[in-house]
């Protein structure tokens, strides 16, 4: 039997209580490729099942490492071939915390094309939680599967649409596995989801896999929010700007309205007058108000001629001293105003862009700039906001990957994802990281929007930038107004690094979400049974001194008590399953555990 070891020299340490970290996996070639044994400093552990290193899609078909034939070693490496190409694995030496192997994978035909998808470490099985790719969709395919429910799809950062992750029991310990494709050559092409070989060609992965300790959960906490999915490996976390307390503020705001400068909302041609107040007004007893208000002067009008993006903000009625009448008028109204800034700006008037941001932001006295058509920050622009004015949010137009987060506080669920998945993982990753969902009114009925906010922890912005304002508009914004107004009481709960995601429930497509705070617990509940619900929802340990509230319909819950556990019963209606459009067809709900008086 050919098989590899690592063993670490230093042994990290570890506090009691804790699952010692990974030291060394043994690889066997025996049967294909598959793990024989998991290490650490305490004890070795035997997988007890024919356990891959991987599994992945070749031009349709699943095909395991364990069928992988011709293995042999070549130092510290072992190399077989697997549905034809050719797999090079080499442990890193030495790493830590956990292990990594690097996985290449050639294309070793001389004529066929193959195309790869779902890599999968320590391997695709129905008795596992495993994280990879379903069905065709152009930008969402990563579903969460886990042991006997349906798979749920979710959001990942966008630079890691084809990761894959997997976690498994051993006994005295789990074990969690993430893999990412790193490198790609000339004769390969890399696409979300695929990449597609050429003859010659090549991709690499890297896996790595460590121990955990607790739910399925906990190994994807150690992979997505301690690890942060090795976006930043090599550096650390540069939490500056989160613990700035004049930027923390955007991490409790739940509705955002981004309007154009044009906007009857915004300014009347015919009046000559500015509605902003109006609206500001209008708001307030549908939803309590809004959190911030942006406008956007400029797009799609720069670049017609030869004024810059500063000037067209310049150039509305009545000039920069007008429009930070308006801002200071909206911050009357609990309102921040945001301004926008467009980095494409490059043909018109020169102007240094972080100057005339900083002027612009002085002037208006802005509170935020959303970033046209960027996904992230950098700390040239927010120094560019600190020079004039505290607290200024860099708000991007798409949702920052880990590596880009410690540069921007706050980002956006873009819009060109029509009906987002049901989880965002990127709320996981960094519960006191800002998110808005984006949603538009001249569509269609938006609740689902909002209910998925709301069950995900996170805000919605309310893009108003194409024309129509439909007749059931005031009927949705009371709707939204129920629910900021819990979000609001509960906003220290939703940033919570301890944040469980779908927690166990005891009903398939009825999913929980769990905020941990000092004071209480939230959990945010979201059904997709169109016949209602009536019956037992939710099992968790019995919590003396506390009592739970349906806060949705403001009641008090009265739950079994059964072998030291709560069973929260819970009742709702059901929807329509024909008539309504997708954003529509859903339940919601929020229960909380009270501390007794």
């Amino acid at each position: 039997m050919k098989s590899i070891g690592l063993f670490f020299a230093f042994l990290p340490v570890f506090l009691a209580g804790q699952t010692p970290p990974l030291t060394a996996i043994t690889l066997s070639s025996k049967s294909g490729l598959r793990v024989q044994s998991f290490h650490t400093s305490q004890q070795a552990l035997q997988a007890n099942q024919l356990l891959p290193l991987f599994s992945l899609v070749v031009n349709g078909k699943t095909v395991q490492s364990t069928s992988a034939a011709r293995s042999k070693t070549n130092g510290d490496s072992l190399v077989a071939s697997l549905a034809g190409l050719e797999v090079n694995v080499t442990p890193t030496l030495p790493y830590q915390p956990g292990c990594r192997y690097t996985v290449l994978l050639k294309n070793a035909s001389s004529k066929d094309t193959l195309t790869l998808e779902n890599f999968i470490p320590l391997g695709e099985s129905p008795d596992k939680v495993y994280l990879t790719g379903l069905g065709k969709h152009g930008l969402s395919r990563t579903h969460l599967f886990r042991p006997g429910l349906a798979p749920v799809n979710v959001i990942v950062p966008d630079n890691a649409w084809e990761l894959g992750y997997a976690g498994i029991e051993l006994p005295g310990t789990n074990i969690c596995a993430l893999s990412r494709r790193v490198r790609w050559d000339g004769n390969a092409r890399r696409r979300r989801f695929e990449t597609i070989l050429f003859p010659g060609g090549t991709v690499t992965y890297h896996i790595w896999i460590d121990t955990y300790a607790g739910p399925w959960q906990e190994g994807l906490r150690c992979m997505f929010q301690e690890r942060y999915l090795y976006d930043l490996e090599g550096g650390a976390f540069n939490e500056a700007l989160y613990q700035r307390p004049d930027l923390k503020w955007i991490r409790h705001a739940y509705a955002m309205h981004l309007i154009m400068g044009w906007d009857r909302d915004f300014y009347d041609p015919e009046a000559q007058s500015y509605q902003l107040e109006s609206f500001l007004q209008r708001l307030k007893p549908l939803l309590g108000g809004t959190d911030v208000v942006g406008i956007w002067p400029n797009w799609p009008m720069l670049g017609l001629d030869q004024r810059n993006q500063w000037d067209l903000m310049r150039a509305l009625p009545g000039g920069a001293e007008k429009v930070r009448e308006q801002a200071e008028m909206s911050r009357r109204y609990g309102a921040r105003f945001f301004i926008s800034y467009n980095p494409w700006d490059e043909s018109t008037r020169w102007e240094d862009h972080h100057a005339g941001m900083s002027d612009m932001i002085r002037d208006v006295s802005a509170d935020g700039v959303v970033l046209d058509t960027e996904g992230k920050s950098s700390p040239e622009r927010q120094a560019a906001a600190d020079r004039v004015r505290p607290g200024v949010i860099m708000y991007s137009e798409g949702m920052a990957v880990p590596k880009d987060m410690p540069s921007i506080v706050s980002g956006r669920v873009h819009n060109a994802l029509y009906y987002p998945p049901l989880l965002n993982l990127n709320k996981f990753i960094r519960p006191d990281f800002a998110i808005f969902r984006v949603a538009e009114l001249f569509k269609e009925p938006i609740r689902r929007e909002f209910a998925l906010s709301f069950f995900n922890g996170y805000g919605t912005e309310i893009n108003q930038f194409q024309p129509g304002r439909p007749e059931w508009v005031e009927e949705q914004y009371l709707f939204w107004g129920r629910i900021l107004m819990i979000q609001r009481e509960s906003a220290s709960n939703f940033t919570q690094a301890g944040f469980v995601p779908l927690v166990p429930t005891l009903a398939d497509s009825v999913y929980v979400n769990e905020w941990p705070g000092m004071k209480k617990t939230v959990f945010t509940v979201f059904s997709l049974k169109s016949a209602g619900f009536k019956g037992a929802l939710l099992q968790t340990p019995v919590q003396p001194g506390f009592h739970a509230v349906d806060v949705w319909n403001h009641e008090e819950l009265a739950p079994e008590t059964r072998n030291g556990q709560w069973i929260i019963l819970q009742t709702w209606k059901g929807f329509p399953k024909s008539g309504w459009g997708p954003t529509t067809k859903a339940r919601w709900g929020q229960s909380r555990f009270y501390p007794k008086f």
